[in-house]
């Protein structure tokens, strides 16, 4: 029987199937058969945290001291992330395909280094059928029951991405709706911990790749033509820890768009985000007679200890020999106009909106500080007839926790990654809460340990002229709408040129 055949009785659609790295991509898979990695695939982690070095929230108590500053269940905090999987293969990265369900910058991240320096991006992925047996039974008895967590989002199994905003660049972040291949650490979040166990992550990811499709020039066409594209991100930072990039390689399949003509021949363009690129992507046609995609390596196993971060759009298309792709695509210009707030006051200088919005994956962050604020922000992109224009939102309202981001607390990184004996926590805590309290004396008591969210938005649709006025709360009626926060209208404009 053959492998396309095996993965069909799994369930797993071809359009998600690399047949090359359906067992490459998982800890093991290509030294395993086929019916050992197919049973694997269905296996769900157990998500037991306690076993792997999560403590109690309440396992620890430390007065009212330091300014009369307590921090509740800071137990389940030290550590924060612990290691998933069997002891033999912990650290070990994990890789995950699927579907971006939901994209936004979260707002209530435990402010102190070495927990954070910055705010998490957070990614929700809908992972394909054989990533599945890396969501932990906790989050799986939660999907089932529809409880609201995030792991387990209107009936679909998510599996939560973080990775800090201020060490992943703006021009790597995906959208929602984008198809995405990660890998980076396997986690159980000791933060959340319910009755079956603890929630699975990967947190953080050391390298990203999104897909989107716009039009490309490939050499030797006169103009632009119809791709698809894979941005490529590997960084080694990941915040409260780092993870080497240079002890693998990096694999991933790119799809070309339908050949346009018979005589259309396979067309690659490399872009480099973080120049100069130390090891060029090698692409392989596949299949070689009738191809329909690239199959795409970074080579980074073996590179400098020196190598921090590697960054590159892949772009794979076709020769446009008769000019008949070039007439399909035009360019576009999307005009983000303005913001506006709907059901909250103007905002002070105290509590600054800082706000997201993408286009096409061209992201841009700014810090509103007043009703209606115009924005005048224009992306030019090349489109197909059948490419799309998606526009997303999100960000939050400060409060005054917003100014511990990023403040010392003396504790050691790595209290935030492995299991600490008694006094090591007490010792921690301690140092937790005087940093806590030396803060509220410079900045004042927050009123909360979270900032307030602005609503989600994002909407994709056909790339013509339009004019469109949105409010986030309504978002096309999608099912995965936040239920609080801020509304605001997002004004925009789509030109062709």
């Amino acid at each position: 029987m053959s492998m396309r055949s095996l993965f069909h009785r799994a369930g797993v659609p071809d359009d998600v199937i690399s047949l090359r790295n359906a067992l490459g991509n998982h800890l093991g898979g290509a030294t395993i058969g086929l019916r050992e990695a197919l049973e694997r695939f269905h296996v769900l982690d157990k998500g037991d945290g306690f076993a792997c070095g999560c403590r109690r929230p309440d396992s620890i108590k430390i007065g009212a001291g330091g300014g009369g500053i307590t921090i509740p269940e800071l137990g389940g905090e030290l550590p924060a992330w612990v290691s998933a999987g069997p002891r033999d293969h912990r650290d070990r990265p994990r890789t995950i395909e699927g579907i971006l369900q939901r994209v936004a910058i979260t707002e209530k991240d435990f402010p102190l280094r070495p927990w954070h320096t910055s705010y998490d991006w957070n990614f929700f992925v809908e992972v394909d059928p054989q990533y599945q047996y890396l969501v932990s039974r906790e989050s799986q008895a939660h999907q089932r029951k529809k409880l609201p967590v995030a792991n387990a989002h209107d009936g679909r199994i998510l599996i939560e991405c973080e990775w800090e905003s201020a060490l992943v660049p703006l021009w790597a972040v995906p959208q929602e709706g984008s198809r995405v291949w990660l890998t980076g650490r396997w986690i159980l979040d000791c933060g959340h911990a319910g009755k079956l166990g603890h929630r699975s992550e990967i947190h953080p990811p050391k390298a990203i790749v999104s897909y989107r499709s716009e039009a490309v020039r490939f050499s030797g066409n006169a103009s632009p033509t119809q791709a698809r594209q894979a941005v490529v991100y590997i960084g080694k930072r990941g915040g409260y820890i780092d993870q080497r990039i240079n002890d693998q390689d990096y694999a991933f399949d790119l799809h070309l768009p339908p050949r346009p003509h018979p005589a259309a021949e396979p067309r690659l363009h490399v872009r480099a985000m973080i120049a100069p690129l130390p090891i060029e992507p090698q692409a392989t046609l596949f299949p070689e007679s009738d191809p329909r995609m690239f199959r795409v390596v970074v080579p980074l196993k073996g590179a400098s200890n020196s190598l921090e971060e590697y960054g590159a759009i892949v772009s794979a298309g076709w020769s446009d020999p008769d000019g008949t792709q070039a007439s399909k695509v035009a360019r576009y210009r999307v005009t983000i106009e303005r913001v506006t707030s709907v059901n909250a006051p103007e905002p002070p200088s105290d509590d600054t909106w800082r706000f997201f919005y993408g286009v096409n994956g061209r992201w841009h962050r700014v810090n509103l500080t007043k009703d209606a604020t115009p924005l005048d922000t224009s992306v030019e992109i090349f489109l197909h007839d059948d490419d799309v224009v998606h526009v997303t939102a999100c960000g939050f309202a400060r409060r005054k926790i917003d100014a511990f981001m990023g403040a010392p607390s003396a504790v050691a990184r790595d209290v935030v990654s492995r299991p600490l004996t008694d006094k090591e926590v007490v010792d921690a805590a301690e140092k937790i809460r005087n940093a806590f309290a030396k803060a509220v004396a410079e900045h004042g008591i927050p009123t909360s340990l979270g900032n307030a969210p602005l609503l989600r938005f994002s909407r994709t649709q056909p790339a013509r002229p339009d004019r469109v006025r949105e409010l986030a709360s309504k978002n096309a009626g999608r099912t995965n709408q936040e239920t609080s926060g801020f509304d605001y209208r997002l004004e925009y404009t789509i030109e062709r040129q």
